[in-house]
């Protein structure tokens, strides 16, 4: 079941799991002790019905001969193509095919309606284009998945963390008004005390987060409210632990500027949907956040922001979608 998740949050296959070649990673096992052999055959056996019930192709990667991965060939369900280790070569061959090995390992018999892929070198490094890697060489005569129904996943772009106003203070927070701390993506956080609408004493702390965004288009746009317990504010004389109910967002466009007012509350770890605008390609769009809202004492959350393509190109009708909350 996680395997067909995956493969269809990467865009590898349809809704439930459809359309792809997934390979279970068998590894090496004791082939001669015959319960650990049956237990494999058993879980292989289910794993193949499994993914094959989902209309993709089930593959299985093994060693080619210890143990030889012609035991599988007799499953119910078998394996609609293998992927197996044979090493023997040190790198790079391109005279290798998949055919050569021995009957008692894989017979001619076995998966050769191009239904194999062969690993025929371990770890090691080759230089391509001026670039060295460390990999493994394969050579493929496999099935290939049949991928024209298959949803692309979103172009999503994540600025993980805002430009601030004023600049963060590492050896003095109070004096810059932020406390910074790493939410669940590992990026730094911050938070800023409540600021009266219409104040300028002391100077307004604000964030502005400006994607550079591949095409234009309508994109979805979402604000990471990560959790963080009571915060103490000495130079204040406060101790804040909640979110604002009114934060302010200002979306910048291809329509000009919008505001969106969201309640940062209830959301922990969780992203808040702002609404859904034009914004051009490049990096003219911009989110701004300030910390001025009405329900103060209270913490103003900045962290990242996700933007979700939805359409691509400019709409015949100016269109804005704004998600608030009020």
């Amino acid at each position: 079941e996680q395997a067909l998740q995956v493969a269809q949050t990467m865009g590898l296959a349809e809704a439930g799991g459809a359309g792809t070649v997934l390979y279970y990673d068998l590894e090496a096992y004791d082939g001669e002790d015959s319960a650990c052999v049956e237990a494999a055959r058993a879980f292989v056996a289910g794993w193949m019905q499994r993914i094959q019930q989902s209309n993709s192709y089930a593959g299985l990667y093994a060693l080619a001969c210890n143990p030889p991965i012609a035991r599988y060939g007799d499953l119910a369900p078998a394996p609609d193509a293998v992927w197996f280790a044979a090493w023997t070569r040190q790198s790079y061959d391109p005279a290798v095919t998949v055919n050569d090995l021995p009957a008692s390992c894989l017979p001619p018999a076995l998966w050769n309606q191009s239904q194999r892929i062969r690993q025929y070198a371990g770890s090691h490094d080759e230089t391509w284009g001026g670039v060295t890697l460390e990999i493994d060489s394969n050579v493929l005569d496999g099935i290939v998945a049949d991928l024209a129904g298959v949803v692309e996943p979103p172009v999503t772009v994540i600025v993980e963390t805002p430009q601030l106003s004023p600049a963060y203070d590492t050896d003095d927070p109070c004096a810059s008004g932020w406390h910074r701390y790493t939410n669940v993506r590992g990026q730094p956080a911050y938070l800023s005390p409540a600021q009266p609408l219409g104040g300028t004493v002391p100077p307004l702390n604000y964030a502005i987060w400006q994607p550079t965004l591949p095409v234009t288009g309508t994109w979805r746009i979402e604000a990471l409210i990560p959790s963080h317990g009571t915060v103490e504010w000495p130079c204040l004389n406060q101790t804040l632990s909640a979110d604002t109910r009114g934060a302010r967002y200002t979306v910048y466009g291809l329509d000009g500027a919008a505001t969106s007012v969201q309640d940062q509350l209830p959301l922990n770890d969780d992203w808040l949907r702002l609404g859904s605008f034009q914004l051009a390609a490049g990096d003219g769009g911009q989110v701004y956040l300030d910390a001025a809202v009405a329900d103060a004492p209270v913490h103003v959350s900045f962290s990242a922001m996700r933007f979700t393509l939805e359409f691509e190109g400019v709409l015949p009708e100016r269109l804005y979608l704004p998600h608030v909350r009020r």
